[in-house]
């Protein structure tokens, strides 16, 4: 473990993790761990299950998290293509 935030002069109240959902428990545990988090919210991050569109944002003054999902709208379905125009008179 290294020094925490304060000690290695890191300012911010806060810290937004996004990326691929197996690694970032891993990383918001040790920012955890140099926040001096309780034991109980450390265990809680290890825990969290992750989808690949949600983050962690983590809260440096209190030591709480919370699960982000991403509402990405769905595009709209593509506009049905015109009637053909009719053919000609002989």
């Amino acid at each position: 473990t290294g020094p925490s935030f304060a000690e290695a002069g890191g300012s911010g109240s806060c810290i937004a993790l996004f990326g691929h959902a197996v690694f970032l428990n891993a990383i918001a545990f040790k920012i955890a761990q140099a926040s001096e988090f309780s034991e109980e919210s450390k265990n809680a991050l290890l825990d969290l299950d992750l989808g690949e569109t949600e983050g962690i944002y983590i809260n440096l003054e209190d030591g709480s998290f919370e699960k982000k999902t991403s509402n990405v709208p769905e595009a709209p379905a593509p506009a049905p293509a015109p009637a053909p125009a009719p053919a000609p008179a002989p």
